[in-house]
């Protein structure tokens, strides 16, 4: 029996791609981009892959996320997110100007990310080992 700290997704969310409420032909072209990113970037690659940022949309709950690390668990690629801050009103700034804490927009916060997500060439990866798909036990 699944330890009660992990969450419901964890105990009964897909374990593989194949597993996903999600177009197949959508989750194949998240695996073709990837597996092109993965590739342009190997060991003695000579230029970095011409579109380096992928960009899904959708509502909340459509798999997104799920779709990403799924694909790569398989792809033997690692996943790092980039997650918004904090949300911060404009008027709470008044209340922690005092800590130092200045007021960014999040679109100001998104741009940057982006601006420093392609500012620097990509470092030479190299594709580990798919990870085993994990057994759901009965």
């Amino acid at each position: 029996m699944a330890s009660s700290s992990s969450s419901w997704l964890d105990r009964h969310g897909p374990k593989t791609s194949k597993d996903l409420c999600v177009a197949p032909k959508k989750v194949a072209q998240v695996r073709e981009w990837l597996a092109s990113q993965l590739d342009g970037a190997g060991e003695g690659a000579t230029a970095p892959p011409a579109n380096r940022v992928l960009f899904l949309t959708g509502p909340a709950g459509a798999g997104k996320s799920v779709t990403v690390e799924l694909v790569c668990r398989e792809l033997g690629a690692r996943v790092q997110r980039w997650q918004a801050p904090t949300p911060t009103l404009w008027h709470e700034r008044a209340y922690q100007s005092d800590l130092g804490v200045e007021y960014v927009s999040k679109l100001k916060a998104f741009e940057e990310f982006l601006r420093r997500s392609t500012m620097l060439a990509p470092i030479a990866l190299k594709r580990s080992a798919p990870a085993p798909p994990s057994d759901p036990g009965p």
